[in-house]
């Protein structure tokens, strides 16, 4: 386990540093930090076996798309992702089998077509956050 959470003083270099050491990880906290595009993929490369992953409050992500390639995911937290959470993201998590809590609360980019494509994949889901998703 790794909990990083509203640690806004690390910088983006100090972070992919520490995802190149972080191994076996199975539970990752970047909440609140200045986590970049560049430091998840890194930690989804050197990660494969992450469960958990919370990535709310990071204002600088745009493009999180390699998190789809987490087979064991079972738990992710991307709240207030405004700009990562897209359409296109929320359906391409529908290859996640083992997803089971998921909070994609106060995005806007959650649409009601984008969640009927991840209902098509993900079956185990028991918690789902869309608090403040406007275009559902």
């Amino acid at each position: 386990r790794l909990f990083l959470g509203h640690n806004s003083c690390l910088e983006p270099e100090a972070l992919l540093a520490t995802a190149s050491r972080a191994g076996r990880l199975q539970e990752l906290s970047l909440r609140g930090t200045t986590a970049t595009n560049q430091v998840v993929s890194a930690f989804v490369s050197s990660c494969p076996d992450l469960r958990v992953l919370d990535i709310s409050d990071c204002d600088g992500l745009t493009d999180i798309a390699r998190l789809s390639t987490l087979q064991d995911l079972c738990e992710l937290r991307a709240s207030r992702c405004v700009d990562a959470v897209t359409p296109a993201f929320v359906c391409s998590l529908s290859a996640l089998k083992k997803l089971q809590v998921l909070d994609f609360s106060f995005c806007p980019g959650v649409t009601g077509l984008a969640l009927q494509e991840l209902a098509r994949g993900v079956r185990a889901l028991s918690h789902l956050d869309l608090s403040g998703c406007g275009r559902l």
